[in-house]
């Protein structure tokens, strides 16, 4: 995963990414973020965030992000199995 990141990262800033929870220790560096104390959440049209995941903590995660002011766009499960949904 390291190395991963390391080659993502002297690619530039990314615009898209997608990864395994593993990877996800490695975006403060590839991002070029700092620990702060002050969490402040996107809440416009900057970021698109796809779960699909049933993870229970990613539930949650994904419930704390609504409660913040991300718009949640959930599929039904006939549209999860047609291809012309999307």
């Amino acid at each position: 995963m390291r190395l991963v990141a390391k080659a993502v990262e002297n690619l530039g800033p990314p615009r898209l990414m997608a990864g395994c929870a593993g990877f996800a220790q490695y975006l403060p560096q590839i991002l070029k973020l700092k620990k702060s104390k002050l969490q402040n959440y996107l809440t416009g049209d900057e970021m698109l965030v796809v779960c699909g995941s049933i993870n229970a903590i990613t539930m949650e995660q994904v419930e704390h992000a609504a409660e913040h002011g991300f718009v949640i766009v959930e599929l039904s499960p006939e549209q999860k199995l047609t291809r012309s949904a999307c």
